[in-house]
């Protein structure tokens, strides 16, 4: 499943888009700022926890490494056919995706 995400910084008003395919068998990839990201990834759906662990990004640019930095964290996960929330310990901040209706 396709999931699409849109990082905006106030520092920096241009949105970025990013993409990143949650597969069934627990991998993942996606495209983000200069290259792609690859990993796998388990959720538990009783306690609504999460883990991401990559095993390729790209090279480091702040933008990469503030979106690498929210999916690492991650732990709790909230969402339906529509929205992922990924959010870390304290649920103060989250990350969200909205599936991409063509796939």
């Amino acid at each position: 499943m396709q999931w699409h995400t849109i990082l905006t910084r106030q520092s920096q008003p241009k949105e970025e888009k990013l993409w990143t395919s949650f597969i069934a068998d627990g991998t993942f990839t996606g495209s983000i700022q200069n290259g792609t990201i690859e990993g796998t990834w388990q959720a538990d759906g009783k306690d609504r926890t999460v883990n991401i662990n990559f095993t390729k990004t790209p090279s480091s640019t702040s933008y990469n490494k503030e979106f690498i930095e929210a999916l690492n964290n991650a732990i709790f996960y909230q969402g339906d056919s529509n929205v992922l929330l990924l959010a870390p310990e304290g649920k103060k901040t989250y990350i969200q995706f909205a599936h991409n209706k063509q796939d």
